[in-house]
């Protein structure tokens, strides 16, 4: 009963909600070169960093990410969102391809991960945070986020002269109006204007990754 009571006297109080805004923070594309070029010979590194920026993830959806959501000879992604099962889509780079395919191949274990231990288990948000940490660190970009990687994919697809929105909503995975599930599930590369957005604001000429973009 006096447990009871408490319970009651305490439902009164709640904390109040946090109404601020959280604003983008895009990664520039000076940065993204920089930290890429650290990443090389870093494990896997290139190829997260090349999926992040070309699907539009955060860490969490990067890690999540599945061989069967991918389309190699197609070059396209297809998903439901795991937080809010809003499905999206992308086209992949021929660069992401590229690293796809190396990794695929080498992979000791037939984990449904694409990013995945030698034993085939999921890494943690936490222990890639570190990673990351020492690579962004070794940069010289010490004050930049995983997640403005995925900023910086939105906002390049969103800002896009010609791009319409809900192509940019379904890369990043927020509902676009107008646009069926099951047609986007088969023709994902409808897409592919605000990838091409992506691709041009990072890995275009004159930016050249790894010598593989002919400037």
């Amino acid at each position: 009963a006096q447990i009871d009571a408490a319970l009651s006297r305490l439902e009164i109080l709640a904390a109040p909600k946090d109404r601020r805004v959280k604003q983008p923070t895009p990664i520039s594309r000076d940065d993204f070169h920089a930290v890429y070029e650290v990443a090389k010979g870093r494990g896997n590194w290139q190829t997260r960093l090349l999926c992040m920026i070309n699907l539009c993830l955060h860490c969490d959806e990067m890690l999540s990410l599945q061989w069967d959501e991918l389309d190699l000879d197609k070059a396209t992604f297809c998903t439901n969102r795991s937080k809010t099962g809003v499905i999206r889509a992308a086209t992949l780079f021929p660069e992401t391809v590229e690293a796809l395919k190396t990794l695929k191949a080498a992979r000791t274990n037939e984990s449904p991960y694409v990013f995945t231990s030698n034993r085939g288990t999921k890494y943690t948000t936490a222990g890639v945070w570190i990673q990351w940490k020492a690579i962004r660190d070794a940069a010289g970009r010490k004050n930049i986020q995983m997640d403005d990687i995925r900023d910086g994919a939105y906002t390049a697809a969103a800002q896009a002269k010609g791009v319409d929105e809900k192509y940019s909503r379904l890369l990043a995975g927020h509902k676009a109006p107008g646009l069926m599930d099951v047609y986007v599930k088969r023709n994902p590369a409808i897409v592919q204007p605000a990838c091409e957005a992506v691709y041009n604001a990072y890995l275009a000429a004159p930016a050249i990754i790894a010598g593989t973009i002919a400037a």
